[in-house]
């Protein structure tokens, strides 16, 4: 082949443009050095991150421009501005010059994260470095399948070729993981109703990885308060492989029943299993009270309407266990008395103590005793006994609800200081016959009312009244009244009226003179005559009460003086029957036997009385009839008849 002189210079130029483009590439591999620091463990999960280090060195004898570093990072990695701990410049002789955030500019795009100059024109010197010191974060999903960091550096050189420099490092090698484990104790067990224990957890990072943030959440049945936590945070921001981290807790027995569940759940979503739940063992321990009951006042004294204080020791004594649940002291104390001024913690309701406090308590190796106190009242004293007994029984339960209930114990009490306001009554005549339970028209009668009464403090400052509450003034006229000075008397309402002091250590009296009715019509009837003493009574409370007594005199009222003289009977049958007997089984009213009476009279008081009949039943009976109400006698043989 012939080469002439045309062809020589294309090869030539050829030859130098290949030596040319193969200059720049070893040029551009030698020129920028890229150097990364890794850090040697890497764990997901983790907010602050690990450090890197970047350092990118210009080897070239000029410098280079419009300076742009690319991070590509892998699924999994995160980096934010404020991530970005340092960025300077190191010149060839190690002078170094700090790059402020606010002279660079930071951009991302997914997982590509961009650093620039903010003013144009910025250059990197021949023989100085970019050296950028950054965090890298990660999220709990990270892995350790091709995680690939790759760092690009873009520039223009001297003769404004546009070139890069690119580093990647895999980072699968330094991923490591952690892995929870759970042991819990329980102290002190077993453990009783009320009472409390801790449970001590260990959580161990057995892994090979850093974890952080892990939570810790206790889990209980509804036999357990909620739990209260004694040392420790139920959140680990960190914890090493290895280490162990110690969280206590205290939980309270609110319950008999339902211990089925007590478990503590770690939870982190870096660890291959994201949640960790480890179970304890409780064991429940029963007790069971024993209360014994002491009536310390016995007798109790009640001072007519208010008792002095009562008090009950009640002691929950070391022959049972544990405390009593909703005890109650259940007595007979009597409706009228309200129970007042009663020790603080109890409360009292239709013959029930109830303990007020929760449980009452119970002591480790002593009794435990409170003493209930209290007194009694009555709005009613003057309707109450003088005396009585008062039972006390105690019911509560134990741990498990089982239900006791205790003998009965007993304290006695008296009434004392009653009041009394008493009166009393007496009739006395001028009559000859000085009989004042038969009177005859026209005569005098007179009633002597006295009136007495003690525990004089305890009236009112009101008067004491004396009234005639049934007085028959058809049949008796007042007359006159001596009443010895003390009080006085209204003749128109018959009311005495004197003051408690009058009667303080001494009895009082009113005599009353009336004249009977000369009015035979008002004769043959009994005549009554009630009279009513009243005062007022003041209670402990300052309410005030009536208290009254009552008294009655009656006579009978006769038409004469002298009592007719009878002298003889006479019965005569009026119904004797044809056959001449009668009939006792009464066939037809055959049995009755009718009588007409007669009587005869002495010869003081001569007549007869006539017209009334006796039947006789033939059985022992007799009825007495009297035709008109009246019986009358006569003095002159029947001529003129007079009432008796």
């Amino acid at each position: 082949m012939k080469i002439n002189s045309k062809n020589i210079l294309t090869i030539l130029i050829a030859f130098i443009m290949i030596l040319t483009f193969s200059s720049a590439v070893m040029a551009q591999s030698e020129d920028i050095t890229i150097e990364q620091t890794i850090p040697a463990e890497i764990y997901p999960n983790d907010a602050a991150g690990q450090n890197y280090k970047a350092e990118i060195t210009n080897n070239s004898v000029s410098a280079v421009a419009e300076l742009e570093v690319v991070l590509n990072l892998p699924e999994g990695f995160i980096l934010s501005e404020s991530q970005i701990n340092e960025l300077k410049i190191v010149d060839e002789n190690d002078n170094e010059s700090v790059i402020e955030s606010s002279d660079y500019n930071f951009s991302s795009n997914d997982n590509t994260y961009t650093i620039t100059p903010v003013e144009a024109g910025v250059l990197l010197a021949a023989g100085s470095s970019i050296v950028i010191d950054y965090n890298l974060s990660t999220d709990a999903s990270l892995d350790n399948q091709n995680k690939d960091l790759e760092l690009t550096f873009n520039y223009l050189d001297q003769a404004d070729n546009s070139l890069s420099k690119t580093d990647t490092e895999n980072l699968d090698d330094k991923i490591l993981f952690g892995e929870l484990d759970i042991d819990l104790d329980l102290a002190p067990q077993p453990m009783h109703r009320g009472g409390e224990f801790t449970v001590t957890a260990s959580i161990t990072n057995v892994g090979e990885g850093k974890l952080y943030n892990t939570t810790l959440t206790p889990n209980q049945s509804v036999g357990f308060s909620d739990p209260l936590f004694n040392s420790g945070e139920d959140l680990i921001s960190e914890l090493e492989a290895g280490e162990t981290y110690i969280f206590e807790y205290n939980y309270t027995v609110v319950d008999n029943d339902n211990f089925e569940t007590l478990e503590l759940k770690a939870e982190n979503p870096a660890t291959e299993v994201p949640d960790v739940t480890e179970s304890a063992n409780f064991r429940f321990n029963p007790r069971k009270p024993f209360i014994d009951i002491e009536p310390l006042t016995d007798p109790a004294t009640i001072d007519f309407d208010t008792s002095d204080l009562i008090q009950i020791e009640v002691t929950n004594t070391t022959e049972g266990d544990g405390p009593a649940r909703g005890i109650e002291i259940k007595t007979n104390i009597p409706a009228d008395y309200d129970v007042i001024n009663l020790t603080n913690g109890w409360s009292y309701n239709a013959g029930v103590f109830t303990y007020d406090e929760g449980d009452f308590p119970s002591s480790d190796g002593v009794d435990y005793s409170e003493t209930l106190s209290f007194e009694l009242e009555t709005g009613d004293p003057l309707s109450q006994n003088e005396s009585g007994t008062i039972t006390l029984q105690a019911e509560y339960t134990d741990d498990e609800d089982n239900p006791y209930s205790r003998p009965f114990e007993t304290f006695d009490y008296n009434v004392t200081g009653i009041p009394n306001l008493n009166i009393e009554s007496s009739a006395s005549t001028t009559a000859d016959h000085t009989d004042t339970d038969r009177m005859y028209l026209g005569e005098e009668i007179s009633y002597t009312y006295t009136v007495s009464l003690t525990e004089f403090d305890k009236f009112t400052d009101d008067k004491i009244a004396v009234e005639l509450t049934n007085l028959d003034e058809t049949r008796l006229t007042y007359l006159g009244h001596n009443l010895n000075g003390i009080g006085t008397f209204d003749s128109s309402n018959k009311i005495w009226t004197l003051d408690p002091s009058d009667l303080n250590g001494q009895d009082r009296s009113i005599t009353i003179d009336f004249e009977i009715t000369d009015d035979k019509t008002k004769a043959k009837t009994t005549v009554l005559t009630e009279a009513e003493v009243s005062g007022n009574l003041k209670l402990a409370d300052n309410t005030e009460i009536p208290i009254a007594d009552n008294t009655s005199n009656s006579f009978y009222l006769q038409s004469r003086y002298n009592e007719v003289d009878l002298n003889q009977q006479t019965k005569e049958i009026v119904n004797l029957p044809d056959e001449g007997s009668f009939d006792y089984t009464k066939t037809d009213n055959k049995h009755r036997v009718e009588y007409v009476v007669s009587y005869s009279f002495g010869d003081s008081s001569a007549g007869t009385w006539t017209g009334s009949t006796i039947s006789d039943d033939m059985d022992n009976g007799q009825i007495y009839n009297d035709t008109d109400g009246f019986i009358q006698y006569s003095i002159d043989g029947g001529s003129t008849w007079d009432d008796v």
